[in-house]
């Protein structure tokens, strides 16, 4: 049967540290968005933007570029920057899906209603069979993450374990609602207000454990690569 709980299995280094907030210290700060918002809203939304090189990962330690693993492609809209790949090393075979925003705008957001895993219609081949936070240990160190799990409408189902968190100024956000809180603060500052939503995924066929070994492995050893090819686009 299928499990929705995290399952650890190895050591990954984070790919950053997690934001970490006090509802005290921002109740100020979120008055003060409120205040000034739709005064700069436009403006904001005005901005030009910067030309952007493509978003490319080179992978390290043996890990090789493939054909798609899968036909499953997350729906995520307005990115300026979008990389779709597939890797594999020995038996191992990973998903991987970048999403880079340069600035919040309308309908190009990080945080956005539009960005989803499967679309729930009756038409949709993939299905999201069970999705929630959860704590993996990565280096000896928890990381929250979101976790999905997906499986195809056919009778011999195939199936896909995943894990998706966002990055802002290289650290991981530790939820979406304080992401999207932390942009909203970087553009009424005019301060950059760029991020990225990471997602990797890993086929397995009765348990979850194997995918999620897999998905550690990746992380940990591709960890560089990923945070490179994000520091480029954004010219950090």
């Amino acid at each position: 049967p299928l499990q929705t709980d995290a399952v650890p299995a190895g050591n990954i280094h984070p790919l950053g540290s997690s934001l970490a907030f006090s509802s005290k210290k921002l109740l100020p700060a979120i008055l003060i968005v409120a205040s000034v918002w739709p005064a700069y809203a436009f403006f904001l939304d005005q901005r030009s933007l910067p030309e952007l090189p493509t978003l490319a990962i080179t992978p390290a330690q043996g890990w090789q570029t493939v054909d798609p693993v899968t036909d499953w492609v997350p729906h995520w809209v307005g990115a300026d920057r979008q990389l779709r790949a597939s890797f594999a090393k020995e038996s191992d075979k990973v998903q991987i899906a970048l999403d880079y925003y340069v600035s919040q705008r309308q309908d190009s957001e990080l945080i956005y209603s539009q960005n989803y895993m499967v679309s729930q219609t009756k038409y949709e081949h993939w299905l999201n069979v069970g999705e929630s936070q959860v704590a993996v240990v990565i280096a000896g160190q928890p990381r929250q993450v979101r976790q999905v799990l997906l499986k195809t409408r056919d009778t011999q189902p195939r199936r896909l374990l995943v894990w998706q968190w966002n990055v802002i100024d290289g650290k991981q956000a530790s939820s979406d609602h304080f992401a999207k809180l932390v942009l909203a603060l970087a553009r009424v500052r005019l301060a950059r207000d760029d991020g990225a939503s990471i997602i990797v995924a890993a086929p397995y066929e009765v348990s979850q454990t194997e995918a999620s070994a897999v998905l550690e492995r990746f992380v940990r050893e591709n960890e560089a690569a990923v945070m490179q090819a994000l520091a480029q686009v954004s010219a950090k």
